[in-house]
């Protein structure tokens, strides 16, 4: 196992077997491109139970949460108790946790019909928005990883299977940025449903001055960064 420290600059997720898989990317301190596998994060939501519940029965009540849908059992695969700031007050509050994210729609749906339930929150933050704040990690910020590289296709000079936690304050100084902006045509065909709205230009502009704008029509011009 090895610890390295690096800057977090992007972060999605992927989705296997067992669960999602939290992917960082980002770069070293020494300027290498890593990419984090962390495994630990699991998609979860908050039930806000109603005044006077019995909470050990609703607590196990979720637990046992299991159905079928599109020939797939989708389930609760825990659950636990927590305290929670809700409308300007704490209460007791249930954490839910299960595997994929897409499940916690239908989830919230089946727990709908539970009178002892008084309100459902935090079902529409994404996962790796959730992670970045459970683990109090700002991007951009310094991070370590305690972990085990791993190989990989991706395009980057380091893989690491581990867990992230944040060091420091310090920020990655002098980023490159690049930002981008598409613009797409509307037909009527495409609000019909037909096909997609076809792009018709995008335009690119970089922190170190790169300026680009690629369009489809072809017409006469003297700026040379439309092409």
């Amino acid at each position: 196992m090895i610890e390295i420290k690096f800057f977090p600059i992007d972060i999605d997720y992927i989705e296997r077997e067992e669960g999602i898989i939290i992917r960082i990317f980002g770069k070293t301190i020494t300027g290498e491109k890593i990419c984090v596998l962390d495994k630990s994060f699991k998609p979860n939501f908050l039930v806000i139970p109603e005044d006077n519940t019995n909470l050990s029965e609703l607590l196990n009540q979720i637990k046992k949460i299991s159905f079928e849908f599109d020939e797939k059992i989708i389930q609760v695969l825990d659950a636990e108790l927590t305290k929670k700031k809700y409308l300007g007050k704490k209460v007791n509050a249930i954490k839910v946790f299960v595997r994929f994210t897409k499940e916690i729609k239908l989830i919230r749906e089946y727990l709908k019909a539970i009178k002892e339930i008084k309100s459902i929150e935090e079902y529409d933050i994404s996962s790796y928005k959730k992670y970045l704040i459970e683990n109090k990690i700002t991007p951009l910020s310094l991070c370590k990883v305690n972990g085990n590289i791993i190989n990989t296709s991706l395009d980057v000079d380091i893989y690491v299977k581990g867990k992230v936690s944040q060091e420091t304050d310090d920020i990655l100084e002098n980023p490159k940025v690049l930002s981008f902006d598409i613009e797409t045509s509307n037909p009527a065909s495409s609000v019909q449903g037909d096909n997609q709205p076809p792009i018709i230009m995008i335009g690119l502009a970089g922190s170190d001055g790169f300026r680009k704008c690629i369009t489809w029509k072809e017409f006469k011009t003297s700026k040379k960064e439309i092409e």
